[in-house]
């Protein structure tokens, strides 16, 4: 392929995930400057963190704590969301206003994740079609737009796959420079645009791969990890200490069992569904917490995922894949399965896993659908790419049919916001009158 053809690729691809991006999010895109995904309480607490984290960082201030709110006594932060890079890189489009600059960062955060998570998918299973779709169903899972709408912390979740992108990488071409520096910086972005708890979930990953390498690929296990693993672990002491103040917050009671993942809500559309909303929001799953229960898969996603399995039953990543998705899911149950408003205290992975130091800072299970849903992409691309090897000689019908699957999974995770969702999801962002009469005196 010519440099150009691959240059007009990678224009189409970010275009598309661009153009998914601004219909998922269009209520907040055409009235840019003054709306803002969310229900009000959860629109001005993602808008104050957002400002907040830049304010601090320039003034000299502790991001986690402030006397801004309840003074003079001021209040803990630890456990509020707050990416602080992104607050930073988009800070300066508050110039505009800080409810645009909060859209910019949502459309940036959902664009890239599934450039990202193309880049992941197309190193595993060389499937153009394959990898852009494993980044609709990556991207565009329910679980990330609950986050985007409840979570500023879960806007950019793209820096998990690419983490993944560098780390085989490195292990498959010898490990060079180029994949380490990757491996490093990926982790600081996932850290600091994202949180702690995607700084977490890496680490538990980079020590699976590393397994997973020195298992099944020797061959490919570099004397240079050594050194990108010191490296690596020196840098997450450096972001453990930013955090220390999160791992100082006691374990608030009962945080665990409101971000668990019911059993069912796997299988049930989720809450945030623009198009689903007046058929899912009455689910009795839905009862509490609703945005830590929009935990579902899609059939399209799990069909493809299950050719893709099936038909690579034998090889190495697929087992590790089915491990990720099979655990992953597991620890999302909680500390209890859930089942029809039932708790089960029945083989809970997430038991195990609360007393394991350094990583039961993560409190929320929920967290673990990032996981899930980048294994089940991965493996739904596999599957694609078995299907495009059965049309190798109908390349236009695969297309269309690429497309097809694409705007379906598209529609049963996400959807465009329509009627009530629309209505109450979407906050049309008012300085509260008083300010004004304040300015004024």
């Amino acid at each position: 392929m010519t440099e150009r053809k691959v240059r007009n690729k990678w224009i189409i691809i970010s275009a598309a995930y661009l153009a998914i991006s601004l219909a998922v999010f269009y209520p907040a895109i055409i009235h840019i400057r003054h709306v803002a995904p969310g229900s009000s309480v959860s629109a001005y607490l993602n808008l104050w963190s957002f400002w907040w984290a830049d304010y601090a960082l320039f003034n000299s201030l502790p991001i986690f704590k402030t006397i801004l709110l309840f003074y003079p006594v001021g209040v803990n932060l630890s456990l509020q969301p707050i990416s602080v890079l992104t607050s930073v890189i988009f800070g300066p489009f508050g110039a505009i206003s800080n409810v645009f600059a909060y859209n910019m960062a949502i459309v940036a955060g959902f664009t890239l994740s599934g450039i990202c998570m193309f880049l992941l998918a197309y190193r595993l299973s060389k499937s153009s079609y394959g990898a852009f779709i494993s980044g609709v169903i990556y991207a565009f899972s329910a679980y990330h737009i609950a986050g985007a709408y409840t979570n500023i912390s879960l806007i950019f979740t793209a820096w998990i796959p690419l983490f993944i992108y560098f780390m085989v990488g490195f292990f498959r071409n010898g490990g060079k420079l180029y994949d380490s520096v990757g491996v490093i910086v990926a982790f600081a972005l996932a850290a600091f645009m994202g949180d702690l708890y995607q700084g977490v979930l890496l680490v538990a990953i980079f020590i699976c791969i590393g397994i997973a390498f020195f298992l099944f690929d020797r061959k490919s296990f570099s004397k240079r990890f050594a050194v990108l693993a010191t490296a690596f672990f020196v840098e997450v002491i450096l972001v453990s200490a930013f955090y220390m103040p999160v791992f100082k917050n006691p374990q608030i009671l009962g945080v665990e069992e409101a971000t668990s993942a019911p059993l069912l809500s796997f299988f049930t559309p989720g809450y945030y569904n623009g198009l689903l909303y007046d058929f899912v929001s009455s689910s009795p799953i839905y009862r509490s917490f609703p945005e830590y229960k929009s935990d579902y898969i899609g059939y399209i996603a799990l069909a493809l995922a299950l050719i893709g399995t099936y038909s690579t039953r034998k090889s190495n990543s697929t087992k590790l894949l089915l491990l990720l998705a099979f655990f992953s899911a597991w620890l999302a149950l909680g500390p209890y399965i859930t089942l029809r408003g039932i708790h089960y205290r029945i083989g809970s992975a997430f038991l195990a896993y609360s007393i394991i130091p350094f990583f039961n800072v993560l409190q929320e299970p929920s967290y673990f659908d990032i996981i899930l849903m980048l294994s089940v992409a991965l493996l739904a691309a596999v599957g694609i790419e078995v299907i495009e090897s059965k049309l190798s000689k109908h390349q236009t019908f695969m297309a269309m049919l690429a497309a097809i699957l694409s705007l379906a999974i598209f529609t049963e995770s996400a959807g465009i916001p329509v009627g009530n969702f629309a209505n109450i999801m979407y906050t049309q962002v008012k300085p509260s009158s008083i300010y004004h009469t304040i300015s004024t005196l």
